[in-house]
């Protein structure tokens, strides 16, 4: 294992449990950003994967899977606004 590996997952443990209030709130980041950030985000997985990052790999995929729900959760709300 590599230090960059545990720096990197560290900060997307943290970036992972700030997306929790807006998991849970009313309030959401827009379609456009979810879905860019959600897919650069499994992008990053599958390179980090490639790079032998475990850790990392995985709180990338977590991330970019938590960006996922944020973006359905958006679709359905405006989908219940039209």
């Amino acid at each position: 294992m590599i230090w960059q590996d545990l720096v990197i997952f560290s900060g997307n443990v943290i970036f992972g449990i700030a997306l929790i209030p807006s998991i849970l709130s009313k309030d959401k980041p827009s379609l456009f950003t979810s879905c860019i950030t959600s897919v650069v985000l499994l992008m990053y997985g599958a390179t980090f994967l490639t790079l032998e990052m475990a850790y990392s790999s995985i709180m990338s995929t977590v991330n970019g899977f938590l960006w996922m729900i944020l973006f359905f959760q958006q679709l359905r709300k405006e989908k219940k606004n039209v």
